[in-house]
């Protein structure tokens, strides 16, 4: 079976190499490095420009250190639970298909869950963001199988 879970958001912290006024610039580039991806989810929210700017000051960067520090305290743990659990709920998620990933990324903190369009397949993007603004992400593992579950009842993204 091949892996259905890719750890993207690694790279969204390289936000925290810029100065917050270029983190507008950041997010241009980690827009183009994801293809179709980013558009899709930008498209998904109706964010242009302007919004995404907005959404980006209203990060500050304490609240993305902290996040940081908690990621790295967990993700090899957090990520293998959460392959754990997707396994071990192959039938009911219906793994067999191969028609969707799951991506732990950085987003705008908008939805807990977006599902875009891929290059072979649906991309059920987690936003890392959204979990940690709720206080959820260490239970990463229940919020992965819910916001599947969502996927597969047809919602394209929420909380």
């Amino acid at each position: 079976m091949r892996s259905i879970l890719q750890n993207k958001f690694d790279e969204f912290l390289e936000i925290l190499q810029y100065d917050k006024t270029q983190w507008h610039e950041f997010w241009e580039k980690y827009r183009s490095r994801y293809g179709p991806i980013i558009p899709s989810y930008e498209r998904l929210h109706g964010l242009d420009r302007e919004k995404i700017k907005k959404l980006l000051e209203g990060f500050s960067r304490p609240f993305l250190d902290r996040l940081k520090q908690e990621w790295e305290k967990m993700r090899f743990e957090g990520k293998r639970r959460v392959a754990f659990r997707l396994r071990e709920r192959a039938d009911e998620l219906e793994l067999s298909n191969e028609d969707f990933v799951v991506f732990l990324f950085g987003g705008l903190g908008i939805a807990t869950f977006s599902v875009v369009d891929g290059i072979k397949e649906k991309v059920v993007l987690i936003d890392l963001v959204k979990v940690w603004k709720d206080g959820r992400l260490n239970k990463l593992d229940d919020v992965v199988l819910e916001s599947v579950k969502r996927f597969r009842k047809g919602e394209a993204y929420g909380s």
